[in-house]
């Protein structure tokens, strides 16, 4: 059952939100904004701002912004600051009910030749502001604002990252940059660190934020001290509106049609809980109270001890036994093997509300949002494979030989071993049934214009039942078929709080962060069963034979793991903005940050043996039979002379290895200290450093382990400096360098030694606990050109060493294959990327498209990383030409991402169409010289349709992988592909509704 803190607050505040939506200002108008130093971006604290010949007015606060209101008219506004040049602006509307944005630069008077006029219209709207902000960022960023969100027609933080160059959106959720996968990346919300809602990866759900609370996403793709030392690819920063100026509400519900998974009748499914549709389960996966008792070491009877007829073993403590054995195995469900099920089409809700109100005189502001989704999915055509090089010389061998195969049509010519009486029946099928819902909340108040506090809350939640069902060959069990079913139910549940604040104590500025989160995954009741089907032609035809397990296949079991990982961090900022030599604005900032993590992961097993009377081979494959509950327990009682014992069916045995537990701690102490400092108007130096300290550690609970690999150990000082140079050639272009050092951590997973699988027959999942944390050295340039809103071209080329990257590597260990990690020495990665953004207006005046936008991101890339020594041996007995290099895992030798916008705000129609390729990426390395996994080169094309309609309403229609693109992951060998993994990926058609105020 998950926890509720938070959740009452999540639920309440978007009813309290509701209250503010009053009429109170609809007689007048609002002007508001931002001013900032012209020289540097920096906000400015006490600019006024005030409308002509009067005191009407507001002063900014410490993040720059002024409002205020005003009767409908045409004003002039005269916008001043001690030590810089005032500016007045000309013709200002203010309508009623709405609000008049202006985004003001202030420049020192040093630099300027007196009062500056400009008119409103070229000042108006936020995507200019968020482009000024760009154009002078201390490090490579790309940036989308609300307007440009809201403009757009995205739904949430997610879909509107699709409109960043330099960004890829991962199942419609999360977010990679350039390229690398989440190893590399980052996510943050105002500026604190983002708990994933999986403790495996890093990248968080960015579909859990409505659009209608966001402030603006920002990606930096360049380090600089004051950040987070664990990126190299890339840090997406999610901004969310602490303080709407305005009430806001939206409301959205859509459906979507999979054409593989929705409204069909075969769907592989089996029976859950009646809360499956919340996203957790209500306890009927629950590990039984009488087991959940049993102290794990302690063995429970066996079919033997119920005849054991030993001095001493009385009738009496053989019936105990016997009342216990039927206790523990029949407390169980008896589900097994999944079933078919009918299903809908995926729908998902969401509701979003933001405003102000005023308390003790001063502005409190209240956001609140809640998500829900059900979808589902589905493929048959599954394959899975594993492949080994057998044999000498590479040059004497022709293919490559299948140990294991599951999937429909092998090609029996590289399957040898397969009887082809077998193939029919071979198959590869899972059915997933995923629902989602998120919620979060915010409440701002300002005390004074200096100082700011805002409190968020976030809570998710996800449960995800999946059934799989394959069948195919396995070199243990000869020419049988070999069919293996998995029960899945995975329940993920986080919490995050956030409390952070902004103070202005002239000069310096303080801002501080503190946060609290836990996340949870519970895998309750996870079930592996495995047989194999004989077909033999006889003297009277066919016969079919099926039998329990075959070749080392373990017993039928059940799992129950539970992992709890609890977090906390705090951040402190300090500063200082002081002049340089000829006037022109500078800063030191310092700071520091401590993160804290704890985890705790347990699991139990327990395995069903076959008692005296019950065998499989009895039930011509019927399993629901086989698990029926008159073949469970105790069957049968034995009475000869006074002596009484009995016999069993199936019955319980629990086998809960001490290695499958273990606790891990990571502590991270990170202090800097940086410099922004113009030495001329044209040329600024960002510079400094960052110290980050982690303390990593995971203990196994096997006491069997030696010392080095029972317990996973990194301690670490790293000395991470940051060099960023700016040239400006012209206001809108930049010539930037950079040189930069950041690192990667292992995840707790990779590091403990535990084991876990997918299915029987399926690779075994290992960590390693001698790995190390990967050093990288960046230097990038990079030319950019920002020649209005919206628009950017930009080339940029980028080297990376790497000191002991990470890889993922299979590893063959008797009859079984290992997936696990390891450290190499080195490896490079180097390139180039071209951005561009256009609108192109500037070219025509016909109607149509001069409201078209078009972007676009190339990256082509170079990796190479150096085999180890000893690596090299075994792979030139077997091919004395083999290469010395190989690509970095996960790195794609290019990606292109490429979108199309029309855009009308007119008639409020918005059409986006993004198409995305990359290259082969590699997925695993392989021992010996056994080709490499790679996952194949895939193109997707998505399209979206937004349109305003009358009432508030818009309109929106999604179409998803359009082209149909499979996922592969596969082996080549001498020009021959070998399908490691594969399935078809569903076509999606969706259709939304939304209900906005704004």
């Amino acid at each position: 059952m998950p926890q509720n803190r938070g959740v009452g607050l999540m639920v309440v505040l978007p009813m309290l939100l509701l209250l503010l939506a009053h009429p109170a200002k609809a007689q007048t108008g609002t002007l508001a904004g931002i001013v900032v130093d012209g020289e540097n971006g920096e906000t400015l604290i006490g600019a006024t701002a005030v409308i002509a010949g009067t005191t009407t007015g507001d002063a900014t606060d410490l993040n720059g912004r002024y409002e205020f209101v005003a009767e409908p008219g045409t004003y002039t506004l005269v916008f001043s600051y001690v030590g810089f040049t005032t500016i007045t602006v000309e013709d200002v509307v203010v309508s009623a009910g709405e609000i008049t944005r202006l985004e003001i630069e202030l420049f020192t008077e040093a630099l300027s030749y007196g009062e500056v006029h400009v008119t409103a219209t070229v000042l108006e709207g936020s995507e200019v502001g968020l482009l000024r902000g760009r154009a002078r960022a201390v490090a490579v960023s790309d940036a989308i604002s609300a307007e440009s969100i809201s403009r757009s027609g995205s739904g949430d933080a997610a879909a509107a990252m699709t409109k960043v160059t330099g960004a890829s959106v991962v199942g419609g959720r999360y977010v990679y940059i350039r390229g690398l996968g989440d190893r590399y990346a980052s996510t943050t919300l105002n500026g604190s660190t983002l708990p994933s809602a999986d403790p495996d990866r890093k990248a968080f759900q960015l579909d859990l934020f409505p659009a209608a609370l966001l402030d603006n996403i920002v990606t930096l793709k360049t380090f600089t001290p004051d950040k987070p030392g664990d990126f190299s690819g890339g840090l997406v920063d999610v901004s969310t509106k602490a303080f709407p100026e305005s009430f806001t509400l939206q409301v959205s519900a859509s459906m979507t049609y999979d054409d593989q998974a929705s409204r069909i009748d075969n769907f592989l499914s089996y029976a859950g809980s009646d809360t499956d549709w919340l996203g957790y389960d209500n306890g009927l996966r629950a590990l039984p109270d009488v087991l959940d008792s049993k102290d794990p070491t302690e063995q429970l009877p066996r079919e033997s001890d119920l005849r054991d007829l030993r001095r001493g073993t009385t009738n009496l403590i053989r019936t105990a036994r016997a009342d216990i054995l039927n206790a523990f195995s029949r407390a169980f469900n008896n589900v097994m093997s999944p079933s078919f099920a009918s299903t809908p089409v995926n729908h998902s809700f969401s509701a979003a509300a933001g405003g102000r109100l005023m308390l003790f005189g001063q502005p409190l502001g209240l956001t609140g949002s809640l998500t829900y989704g059900r979808s589902y999915s589905y493929y048959d055509d599954g394959v899975f494979s594993q492949w080994r090089l057998i044999g000498g010389d590479v040059a004497s061998i022709e293919n490559l030989f299948s140990t294991t195969y599951f999937g429909p049509g092998p090609d029996l010519d590289i399957i040898t071993k397969a009887d082809p009486k077998e193939v029919a029946s071979f198959k590869n099928i899972q059915g997933s049934d995923e629902a989602t819902w998120g919620g979060s909340g915010s409440i701002a108040f300002q005390p004074s214009d200096n100082h700011e506090l805002v409190f968020t809350v976030l809570r998710t939640q996800s449960g995800v039942s999946q059934s799989t069902l394959l069948s195919g060959f396995r070199d243990q069990t000869g020419g049988a078929t070999f069919i293996t079913r998995t029960l899945d139910y995975e329940e993920r549940a986080l919490q995050s709080f956030q409390f952070r604040g902004e103070h202005g104590f002239a000069p310096i500025q303080i801002e501080w962060k503190v946060s609290l989160a836990q996340n949870s995954q519970e895998e309750p009741d996870l079930r592996f069963f495995s047989s194999t089907q004989n077909i033999r032609e006889g003297a009277c035809g066919i016969d079919t034979t099926y039998s329990l397990g075959g070749g080392n296949a373990p017993p039928p079991q059940r799992y129950f793991r539970y992992l709890s990982e609890k977090s906390q961090g705090a951040i402190l900022d300090f500063t200082l903005p002081f002049r340089q030599w000829g006037g022109l604005g500078a800063r030191v900032k310092f700071g520091g940050r401590y993160d804290t993590s704890e985890r705790e992961f347990r699991q139990r097993r327990f395995e069903y043996h076959e008692g005296r009377e019950v065998d499989y081979r009895d039930f011509d494959g019927n399993s629901e039979q086989y698990f029926s509950t008159e073949n469970i327990g105790v069957l049968d009682t034995l009475n000869v002379g006074d002596i009484i014992a009995y016999n069993a069916g199936l019955y319980l045995q629990e086998n809960s290895p001490s290695r499958a537990n273990y606790d891990a701690s990571r502590d991270i102490l990170a202090g800097y200290l940086m410099i922004e400092l113009p030495l001329t108007r044209q040329l600024k130096i960002v510079g400094g450093a960052r110290v980050e300290t982690t303390e990593m550690l995971t203990e196994s609970f096997d006491q069997n382990l030696p010392d080095s690999l029972k317990t996973g150990l990194l301690d670490n000082s790293d000395w991470l400096p940051s060099i960023n140079v700016i040239y400006a050639i012209t206001e809108g272009m930049n010539l930037r360098f950079a040189a930069t050092r950041t690192l990667a951590r292992p995840t707790f997973r990779e590091l403990a030694p535990f084991q876990s699988f997918n299915f029987v027959g399926g690779d075994i999942q290992e960590g390693n606990p001698l790995l190390n944390r990967t050093l990288i050295t960046n230097f990038d340039v990079r030319w950019e050109m920002f020649a209005r809103a919206g628009q950017i071209l930009a080339v940029s080329g980028f080297y990376k060493l790497f000191d002991d990257p990470i890889e993922r590597v299979l590893r063959n260990v008797g009859e079984g294959r290992f997936v696990s990690f390891q450290n190499v020495d080195h490896a490079r990665v180097f390139g180039f990327e071209l951005e561009a953004r256009k609108r192109l207006d500037t070219w025509t005046t016909i109607p149509v498209i001069k409201n078209l936008s078009l972007a676009g991101n190339f990256s082509l890339v170079r990796s190479e990383v150096d085999i180890p020594e000893e690596e090299m041996i075994i792979i030139r007995a077997s091919d004395p030409n083999a290469s010395t290099t190989r690509s970095l895992e996960g790195q794609s030798p290019f990606l292109l991402n490429l979108n199309a916008s029309y855009e009308n705000y007119t008639l409020g129609t918005v059409i986006g169409v993004y198409y995305t390729v990359f290259g082969d990426r590699l997925l695993s390395v392989t021992e010996g010289a056994t080709p490499d996994v790679f996952e194949k080169s895939r193109s997707d094309l998505d399209v979206t349709i937004s349109q305003d309609l009358p009432a508030n309403l818009r309109l929106k229609l999604t179409a998803k992988n359009l082209l149909g693109a499979d996922v592969r992951q596969i082996q080549t060998f001498k020009g021959r592909i070998y399908d490691y993994s594969s399935y078809s990926r569903s076509r999606m058609i969706g259709l939304g509704i939304t209900y906005i105020i704004d």
